[in-house]
């Protein structure tokens, strides 16, 4: 059984590799056919966008504290960027999801955040990016039938 610290390191590692693929996606064939890589990287920018503009409301307003809950900034990150890769098609985006489910799994296991935490928060990056990327996809399937 893996301790503690290894599982931190792993933990520590989600990230940052979640952001190197989605950085480095425009690069296949599949990505460039579903999007540009202008399309592709002002949608990461967005989503980045979105787990910071949460993170700097709660901080300011303490949002989550009124629900006696924790913004998850680690779980916002991953979800916003798997929610990118939903321009690739759902097989992506299924993934994806799975590798933050159990992201999410490991940051329990660590006791970093709990269910409500998690929940909250992936609930509003959900609801506050999915649209947006919805409307782009829809945008660029009308020009690419043109």
């Amino acid at each position: 059984m893996p301790t503690y610290e290894q599982l931190d390191a792993v933990a520590d590692a989600v990230n940052p590799a979640l952001l190197i693929v989605t950085l480095a996606l425009p690069a296949l064939p599949l990505v460039r056919n579903r999007a540009s890589p202008i399309t592709w990287y002002a949608i990461v920018a967005l989503a980045l966008a979105t787990t910071y503009s949460l993170m700097g409301l709660d901080s300011t307003f303490g949002l989550w504290r009124r629900f006696d809950a924790d913004y998850s900034a680690h779980a916002a990150f991953a979800m916003t960027l798997v929610i990118a890769w939903s321009l690739i098609g759902p097989r992506s985006l299924a993934i994806g999801s799975a590798i933050v489910l159990m992201y999410c799994a490991l940051m329990l296991h660590q006791r970093y955040h709990s269910v409500r935490d998690i929940a909250s928060t992936l609930l509003c990056v959900i609801l506050l990016l999915g649209p947006c990327v919805w409307l782009v996809q829809r945008r660029a399937r009308r020009l690419a039938t043109r």
